[in-house]
């Protein structure tokens, strides 16, 4: 099937041509500068703001260190340190619940920012309330095993800790807002720092903040380090990140205009059939008419009066009675002759009421009328009515 296209459709198509070309070649030169900071430091990233120097740094000491790719579901809490860089995708409930189950088995976590509150169990963590751009030293408030060689750590407070219970250990910076807080859940430990900088490939070389990490970190023999890059978006399959992000909804909305579309090409290009039209002979376009005559002209009372005066002439014929016969000797000379039915005297009295009732409702007209009908039916009288009208 050939398709011709008219000149509107031409200059369409060469404009969107066009703008295609110049999107191109814009998006060529913008990928030519030096790429942007990252919102988060990940192990993947050699930048400033990356943490590939501090992961590469683990393993080169002897650590079991691997990228974490998968839900915390699968952890395994025995000997081990999850790293949460600024997690930045939103965990669900049972991921919630399975970090809270790894730090209670024995799993120790390293979070870090203000974004660690949402997957912590049992976080206090908030946002600065003065913009901190600069880094700073922070001293050690005790000595410890974990302050042990790093008297002081180096970042960018950007966030602090509003936690007050007796179970939050502040670390570094002062007892009203300090930057790094040690609390256990369960058998496990959770370290929080105010700021990821000190992970950054910038920041692990400052005073303090590499030794910070292997104090937490412990033996090399005996811990294993997993590095989440989970909560930063990757995952083993591009569809766990797919399904992070607002694409579905945009493939849905696709798939909702590729479906009107298709629509509307199927119905402007598919064969044309006729619609049937009804005869106005039949049988049927003349009681419609005639149903919408009574409905319009709210003649009930002339309905019932037609379908009643046709039975009453019907079942006479039958019978042998003249038209005049009453409405007793019609259902005694029935039962006797016929059939035996029930409720024929009551039904032609009501109908013979209902013929003198100005406010006659539709739905009782049409009760009476399917009444008739029905001893119609019982009484064969539809035979008759088609003899009288050969006749």
């Amino acid at each position: 099937m050939q398709f011709a296209l008219d000149s509107g459709d031409r200059k369409l198509l060469i404009g969107a041509a066009a703008i295609v070309l110049v999107l191109a070649v814009i998006a060529a030169l913008v990928g030519t500068q030096a790429p942007s900071a990252s919102i988060y430091p990940s192990s993947y990233s050699a930048g400033s703001d990356g943490a590939k120097a501090a992961f590469l740094t683990l393993q080169s000491l002897g650590y079991k260190t691997e990228r974490w790719l998968d839900p915390p579901q699968a952890l395994n809490a025995q000997d081990s340190l999850l790293i949460l860089a600024d997690p930045i995708i939103q965990p669900t409930k049972d991921e919630r619940q399975a970090l809270r189950h790894y730090v209670e088995s024995g799993g120790r976590i390293l979070a870090t920012g203000i974004r660690a509150d949402m997957v912590l169990p049992e976080a206090a963590a908030g946002a600065n309330d003065v913009l901190a751009v600069d880094w700073k030293e922070f001293p050690a408030l005790f000595p410890g095993a974990l302050t042990r060689g790093a008297a002081n750590i180096t970042l960018v407070p950007l966030a602090r800790w509003n936690g007050t219970a007796a179970r939050y250990i502040p670390l570094y910076g002062t007892a009203e807002a300090p930057v790094a807080v040690l609390y256990h859940v369960g058998r496990g430990q959770i370290l929080w720092l105010a700021a990821s900088t000190p992970l950054t490939n910038a920041g692990i070389q400052r005073s303090g903040n590499l030794e910070l990490l292997l104090n937490f970190a412990g033996s090399p023999q005996g811990t294993r380090i997993f590095w989440d890059e989970y909560f930063h978006g990757q995952g083993r399959l591009l569809g766990h990140y797919f399904t992070r992000t607002p694409l579905p909804w945009g493939a849905a909305q696709l798939g909702v205009l590729l479906a009107l579309a298709l629509l509307a090409f199927s119905r402007r290009s598919g064969p044309v059939h006729p619609l049937p039209r009804e005869s106005r002979l039949s049988s049927l376009e003349f009681i419609d008419t005639l149903g919408g005559l009574y409905q319009r002209a709210h003649a009930a009372r002339g309905a019932v009066e037609v379908a009643c005066q046709r039975f009453r002439f019907l079942l006479a014929k039958r019978l042998g009675m003249p038209l005049t016969a009453s409405d007793v000797d019609l259902d005694k000379a029935t039962r006797q002759r016929l059939a035996p039915t029930e409720g024929l005297l009551e039904t032609l009295q009501r109908c013979r009421e209902a013929q003198d009732d100005l406010d006659l409702q539709d739905g009782k007209a049409l009760e009476l009328v399917q009444a008739l009908h029905r001893y119609s039916d019982v009484l064969s009288l539809q035979k008759v009515g088609e003899r009288a009208w050969k006749k």
